[in-house]
């Protein structure tokens, strides 16, 4: 059996699948598995696949029906043989190291799980920075921590996301946490969950991930079609705290952290159909559930995710959908006014290129004008030292005479 199975939903992925899938198997750490689940692709992924699996025997396809990537998760959980769960998306990429850096951390800390840090890669562009809210912890931490000693911020300061985390098989089943049969976010319990009922958790800050942004589409983008995902997975993870006698433990956090679930979402729903249903489920039962109806701001992890909860529990659907346009629109402009920072920040630096070059230019007549007086100085040696010797022989003449 292999000790690492690392799982890929697939779903019309063929401009990235090659490379992602070669990433997970070029890796330093060979004793995996790669099962592919395609969820229904209507492009060249299944042909992608079939190839990959005829090149290499450590790769398994799964296909499937599209029932979206929570199906895909569980028919590829179903099938995992290692000890140690990976999760990779068929549009991002892994660094060669990734799996051998996490799993000398988990094996070295005795640790149930690892995460590390990931890179944003601009699509367009091709840069590469830092993906914070992958890995951002709010306090120093060491190379492993309990969950108990980061429980204030523990769920804030690491996404959910399972793509830059390596988790013990044994220890998912132990604590009966698998993905969510949903559309959408149908990691969120299973991943929270991990890392409240872990023993340790081992971190390695490089970055060692690739999470690709800026896509012309996304392959599960099924926000307006299963907008209440996300509230689901936020109950699954509850029970489990609750369940687990951790609730309490981890009260603070959960609830900032469902906040921000329901600022993210809300902000990027698109159809008012959409938007409808998840603030008539919130006000229904959903914030007194998460228990946001009752948080304080100075409690708040972010005070804006604060503030929009607070309008939507206390105004009707009109006023907060312009509430949440305006907030839109501040953040459009916000936008503006950071291009525009740096438009001004790129002439600042394009005049300060400028200066230097003629600064540049004028340093080098200055050396030109040293290398001729250098010239002229050798040619003034010269002819002092034939004078000099002339001299010398015109002496020693007389002298003879």
């Amino acid at each position: 059996m292999p000790e690492v199975s690392v799982i890929m939903p697939v779903y019309n992925a063929e401009a990235f699948l090659e490379r992602a899938a070669c990433s997970i198997l070029d890796q330093t750490f060979a004793d995996l598995e790669l099962i592919c689940v395609d969820d229904g692709s209507t492009d060249a992924s299944a042909a992608i696949l079939e190839r990959l699996a005829a090149q290499d025997p450590r790769v398994r396809v799964i296909t499937q029906k599209n029932q979206g990537e929570g199906a895909a998760r569980v028919a590829g959980f179903k099938a995992v043989q290692g000890a140690w769960l990976y999760s990779i998306d068929a549009d991002d990429y892994a660094l060669p190291t990734l799996i051998e850096r996490c799993l000398a951390a988990v094996e070295r800390e005795h640790a149930d799980m690892a995460i590390c840090a990931a890179g944003m890669q601009d699509h367009t562009t091709g840069e590469v920075v830092p993906c914070e809210r992958a890995f951002n912890p709010s306090v120093e931490i060491g190379s492993a921590h309990t969950p108990q000693e980061l429980a204030a911020t523990l769920f804030d300061d690491f996404e959910c996301w399972v793509w830059n985390k390596l988790i013990n098989v044994a220890f998912l089943h132990e604590h009966g946490l698998v993905f969510q049969n949903q559309r959408r976010i149908a990691d969120l319990s299973l991943v929270y969950s991990a890392m409240a009922s872990a023993t340790r958790i081992a971190f390695v800050p490089e970055q060692l991930y690739h999470y690709r942004i800026g896509l012309p589409t996304s392959a599960f983008n099924t926000m307006d079609t299963a907008p209440l995902d996300f509230y689901s997975a936020l109950c699954a993870w509850q029970d489990h705290l609750k369940e687990e006698g951790l609730y309490e433990t981890f009260r603070s956090s959960f609830i900032t952290r469902s906040m921000h679930e329901v600022y993210a979402n809300c902000v990027v729903v698109k159809s008012p159909q959409a938007f409808r249903a998840i603030l008539s489920t919130l006000k229904e039962e959903g914030f007194p559930r998460l228990e946001i109806d009752t948080a304080e701001r100075a409690d708040a992890y972010n005070t804006d995710e604060y503030d929009l909860c607070r309008y939507l529990i206390e105004h009707d659907f009109e006023e907060c959908a312009f509430y949440l346009l305006a907030v839109d629109r501040a953040t459009i402009a916000g936008y503006k006014t950071y291009s525009s920072n740096l438009r001004l920040g790129q002439a600042d630096l394009l005049r300060q290129v400028d200066a230097l070059w003629k600064e540049k230019g004028e340093l080098w007549e200055k050396i030109a004008g040293l290398e001729q007086r250098y010239a002229d100085l050798a040619y003034s040696r010269k002819s002092l030292l034939a004078q000099i010797a002339w001299l010398t022989k015109e002496s020693m003449g007389r002298k003879r005479s």
